[in-house]
């Protein structure tokens, strides 16, 4: 999603800003906008981007609209969304050529914002590499994030639950679900 212009004075809804920031992620990644009200959660399965997880609510797919730059070095990215306030998402990027790993975390963290990333850790993950990031005051100040990152060969994964700090129970369940599946 190609970043969103600023908003007039008029405060915009929480979910308008959650896709606005998440727009602005380095690597690709994109919000949807609808809501996850019941905590019913439902397993989703990607066979072409090798991966499942969790979602509560109704999950939209699509394409990751990409940049000419990011074009050249990207086979495929698609967008993988779910809920509002807390809002779930996936971005899975299959690349040209080999991950830059910190560079990507890196920047796709940074561009929520947050006041302060309250941990940063690398997760043991046999397949590639993995690391987890959490922040608080993102986005809009007010919510938390719950990150995720993983690469296997030429796949990067970011696995972002934005939410209230009330609903950390619920972005932990939807982050910890997600699982790379074999090739």
């Amino acid at each position: 999603m190609q970043p969103n212009a600023r908003s007039s004075a008029r405060r915009a809804p929480a979910g308008s800003a959650l896709r606005s920031a998440l727009g602005r992620i380095a690597i690709t990644m994109a919000l949807c906008s609808t809501t996850a009200q019941a905590q019913t959660w439902t397993t989703f399965k990607s066979t072409a981007d090798r991966f499942e997880v969790e979602f509560s609510g109704n999950v939209t797919t699509s394409p990751t609209p990409l940049g000419d730059e990011a074009m050249k070095r990207t086979e495929r990215s698609t967008n993988y969304e779910a809920g509002d306030d807390p809002a779930f998402a996936i971005n899975a990027t299959l690349a040209k050529f080999s991950i830059n790993f910190a560079g990507g975390v890196h920047d796709s963290f940074a561009s929520l914002k947050c006041k302060t990333t309250t941990n940063d850790q690398s997760l043991p993950f046999p397949q590639g590499q993995a690391r987890t990031l959490s922040g608080e005051g993102c986005v809009d100040g007010e919510h938390s994030a719950l990150v995720r990152y993983f690469v296997v060969d030429k796949w990067f994964y970011q696995v972002i639950a934005l939410f209230r700090p009330s609903d950390e129970a619920t972005a932990r369940h939807f982050v910890e679900s997600f699982n790379v599946l074999p090739q």
